[in-house]
């Protein structure tokens, strides 16, 4: 049998328990990693509650929109009613004036044969179209102004005859000869064929003629009686033919 182990009433002295250095910084290890491990919680919690904030936030905006659309859409419905029952009404009066006015035409035509007359109608009057104008060329014109009274006026070109250009009052005409233009008193653009020699009675003026189309050149008239020279301006000459 082994012997039994001594016990302190037999003799043996307590020693007193003293910590030791390992001990200590064990302790200190501890109570800085619980401390850490606090903080990570609360910092968890921390998260755990604004992500619960923020997803709370979401859906109050969601459902916030989904009333809008629920509301824009309400609208439209009503907007929708409102104008089916407008165009409704029309159909309906359309409905009831087309109708009445043929019961009205035939009311009309049936009390007119009753009476022996023709009944009234309504003829739109005929279309008038206007006639399509074409601008008229402008005439070959001369005009002759200046002290000599007597060849004095404007003259345009006889239709059809490009050797002779009459006043308007017919009482004088230039008249083209071999060596130019010559005035000549006449009787309703009608001037004497012995109308070539300077006077009173015969030639009261004349012009030289142009190289390039046979017209008077435009500038002063030779005038063998007075003296008293006049201007030629011929205006449209591109159309003196």
């Amino acid at each position: 049998m082994r012997p039994p182990l001594p016990s302190p009433s037999r003799g043996l002295t307590a020693t007193p328990r003293t910590h030791s250095p390992l001990a200590a910084a064990t302790s200190q290890a501890w109570s800085a990693a619980t401390t850490d491990e606090a903080a990570e919680l609360k910092t968890l919690g921390d998260r755990k509650i604004d992500t619960g904030k923020a997803k709370r936030a979401y859906d109050d905006a969601v459902a916030a929109q989904e009333k809008q659309a629920d509301k824009h859409e309400a609208a439209e419905k009503v907007t929708g009613a409102k104008l089916k029952l407008k165009n409704d009404r029309q159909d309906d009066l359309d409905d009831l004036v087309g109708p009445l006015a043929t019961a009205r035409a035939t009311a009309a035509r049936e009390c007119a044969e009753m009476r022996g007359e023709q009944a009234e109608t309504t003829v739109a009057p005929p279309t008038t179209v206007a006639p399509t104008t074409t601008a008229a060329p402008k005439l070959c014109t001369a005009e002759v102004t200046g002290p000599n009274t007597r060849i004095n006026g404007v003259y345009i070109i006889k239709p059809g005859d490009s050797n002779k250009m009459i006043r308007t009052d017919g009482k004088m005409v230039m008249q083209r000869r071999s060596t130019g233009w010559d005035w000549c008193p006449a009787t309703n653009g009608v001037n004497s064929p012995n109308c070539r020699h300077g006077g009173t009675i015969q030639r009261q003026g004349h012009k030289f003629a142009s190289a390039k189309d046979g017209f008077p050149n435009e500038g002063a008239i030779t005038d063998w009686i007075a003296g008293d020279h006049s201007l030629l301006k011929l205006i449209n000459r591109g159309n003196c033919k």
